[in-house]
């Protein structure tokens, strides 16, 4: 059971300051391009026809959405 609890709850006595270092770094430039596709993201919440008619390429926002919140959720565990 304790080893089942230790896999649930997770494990900080291997994490070591520099690869958090690297894993903070690709979290950051991620958010700062999330940041900057701020207006297309908010375009997705008026629907996609105004968001096509504002020049927002629906394709191309909706994949890199899908594969920015993969990696981030991949990073954070």
């Amino acid at each position: 059971i304790q080893g089942a609890l230790t896999w649930l709850l997770g494990d900080l006595s291997r994490a070591r300051m520099d690869s958090s270092i690297i894993l903070i770094f690709f979290v950051f430039l991620i958010v700062i391009r999330l940041v900057l596709s701020s207006r297309a993201y908010d375009a997705f919440l008026l629907g996609d026809e105004v968001a096509s008619t504002v020049g927002v390429n629906l394709l191309k926002t909706r994949n890199e959405a899908i594969l920015f919140s993969s990696v981030l959720t991949g990073l954070s565990v």
